[in-house]
């Protein structure tokens, strides 16, 4: 089962990505949609009962079960690190 799907926005892509795939993964289960947008530095995190998208710029923390150690992505160091 598909814990978490990941979407690098590309000009391209942002309409696909924001819209299609946003509603095809929640609509089947994915507790969890991420959008990365490099140009603006930040990421948008979509659950299925979202209306609107949480809007992270400082950090983000993803937990995907009890019990497990929580991924933790400090985002203006990734932002600098791999976006310079």
């Amino acid at each position: 089962r598909l814990l978490l799907a990941v979407e690098v926005l590309s000009p391209s892509s942002a309409r696909a990505d924001r819209h299609v795939k946003r509603v095809a993964y929640l609509t089947n289960g994915v507790p969890e949609y991420w959008i990365v947008d490099p140009a603006n530095r930040f990421v948008e995190r979509w659950r299925p009962d979202d209306d609107a998208p949480e809007i992270l710029i400082e950090a983000l923390t993803w937990q995907p079960r009890e019990g497990v150690s929580p991924l933790l992505i400090d985002l203006p160091a990734y932002f600098s690190r791999v976006h310079g």
